[in-house]
């Protein structure tokens, strides 16, 4: 069974880490966190790798980190 790609709804397109609605985020709020993942295709696990650097990371504000997991849980759907 093949896995399920996340798309921006542009035509059949995968979507990058930065496109999701998190990596948005996360690229005005945590940088350095976005440029860790690169151009990271998310799937599934790979989010879940996400939702756990978001949690760890010491920089980020707990208000940033409730937003991005909350717009994670988006991107996730």
């Amino acid at each position: 069974m093949a896995k399920k790609k996340y798309s921006s709804g542009r035509s059949g397109a995968a979507q990058r880490f930065k496109e999701t609605k998190v990596g948005a985020f996360l690229t005005e709020k945590a940088p350095k966190l976005v440029s860790q993942l690169g151009e990271f295709l998310p799937d599934q696990g790979g989010l879940g790798i996400v939702k756990n650097l978001i949690s760890t990371d010491t920089e980020l504000p707990p208000e940033d980190k409730e937003t991005a997991m909350k717009l994670l849980e988006l991107d996730i759907m």
